[in-house]
């Protein structure tokens, strides 16, 4: 168990949120797999993560405006 705790600690010092957060998950799911197999779903996880925070990022910096649907729309406005 303390090799656990110590790479969290490590995972957190070195920003890679994903193992950090999801270990435990990680772990169990990749039991039989070889070092180098885990490591490669760590890191593609880790990249994974890493785009997708990415993007959310971007998509709030560009302040671009609210989504509009068709039922937003009001359709009882009338022009003369």
């Amino acid at each position: 168990m303390n090799n656990i705790i110590e790479i969290k600690q490590l995972s957190k010092s070195l920003s890679l949120s994903n193992l950090h957060l999801n270990l435990e998950k990680l772990l169990t799911k990749t039991l039989d797999k070889t070092n180098q197999q885990f490591l490669l779903e760590i890191l593609r996880a880790e990249v994974a993560l890493r785009d997708q925070r990415s993007k959310e990022r971007r998509f709030k910096q560009a302040s671009l405006p609210t989504i509009k649907t068709m039922e937003a729309f009001d359709t009882t406005f009338k022009t003369v």
